[in-house]
């Protein structure tokens, strides 16, 4: 188990030095500079990366070669980041499940599912099983009348309640 924790961990860091950095809540630079570190880390001497390999059950100089070469014949930081190359290398990714080895696109046809849906959930690290099996939960949007049950008043709380019982002529007294 803990093996499989630490594999992850090296997966995620290649993913993240071959198609970029996806984290959508920093800027492109940032990502870019993201994806540098993550083919760095994989690629120089480091001890951390040497434990991570370590525990993922790995040989870190075995590992580093072999990210050394695959790195060369990838796509360059820049390329990785153009508009067009990630879309359609997002709808062009592929997917094997139970044997058989579909793009998103065909998954999305087969299974009923958004592509979207299918990107998110990889994004979210979801197994490829639960990912492709799983339905997509329809959410019920309900306005705000609706969502009140009928014993919780307007909501103003008892005060607000009370208050409106109230008359000039009680205020006066």
């Amino acid at each position: 188990m803990t093996q499989t924790l630490w594999q992850e961990v090296l997966r995620l860091a290649i993913e993240d030095a071959l198609v970029g950095n996806g984290d959508s809540g920093t800027t492109r630079a940032a990502r870019k500079h993201a994806t540098h570190l993550a083919r760095l880390y994989l690629t120089k001497p480091n001890e951390d990366f040497d434990v991570v390999c370590t525990l993922a059950g790995l040989e870190p100089i075995a590992v580093r070669d072999a990210m050394r070469k695959r790195l060369k014949a990838a796509p360059s930081i820049d390329e990785v980041f153009s508009d067009t190359r990630r879309r359609s290398a997002m709808n062009e990714r592929r997917l094997t499940h139970r044997g058989r080895t579909l793009t998103i696109r065909q998954w999305s046809k087969e299974t009923g599912l958004t592509r979207a849906a299918i990107n998110t959930r990889l994004q979210l690290g979801w197994n490829i099983d639960r990912l492709l099996s799983e339905p997509s939960r329809k959410r019920k949007r309900q306005g705000v009348v609706s969502d009140f049950r009928p014993s919780l008043g307007t909501g103003g709380g008892t005060v607000a309640q009370d208050s409106s019982n109230i008359t000039f002529q009680d205020q006066a007294k």
